[in-house]
């Protein structure tokens, strides 16, 4: 499967979980410089697996602003209707394959945009839960560091 499809189901499972309590238009904003950050930040992402001896070279990372603008292009109020739920995180990880980069990346989005609009509800929360629990490939310190650098990228202001 290409690189494009599999970093529209990690944005998309990123916003799902941000739209789990459903979505207004400053959060729509917040993800979509979110998912865009991703696109900017992808030297630094790929530092940040260099640094913790993570193989990233399988991932083609220019692939990602097709990505984005499918998102884009994507009516936001859409991922409302996605219930992260098991059956939904195994279609996430067939789609992912089995690897740590994509998986974590997945991770650091989602913990992004669940914080991005400052307004963290339990129905996120338990999404979120789910998400983690699933995404077991995922190394969550380098998910919290790619949320932090999603969050306070100096390329795009949030």
């Amino acid at each position: 499967m290409s690189d494009i499809k599999k970093f529209q189901w990690m944005a998309e499972a990123a916003i799902a979980v941000a739209a789990s309590d459903g979505i207004e238009d400053k959060e729509i904003d917040t993800v979509r410089n979110i998912v865009l950050n991703v696109t900017f930040m992808s030297n630094e992402i790929k530092s940040f697996f260099d640094s913790q001896g993570i193989e990233h070279n399988n991932v083609n990372f220019d692939e990602f602003g097709e990505a984005y603008d499918y998102i884009l292009n994507k009516d936001m109020h859409e991922f409302q209707s996605i219930e992260v739920n098991q059956e939904y995180c195994d279609l996430l990880i067939d789609t992912l394959e089995n690897g740590p980069v994509l998986h974590t990346i997945c991770l650091g989005m989602a913990l992004a945009a669940i914080h991005g609009d400052g307004n963290y509800s339990q129905t996120e929360h338990e999404a979120f839960v789910i998400l983690v629990e699933n995404l077991t490939l995922a190394d969550q310190n380098i998910a919290g560091q790619i949320c932090a650098k999603l969050l306070h990228n100096d390329g795009v202001i949030l």
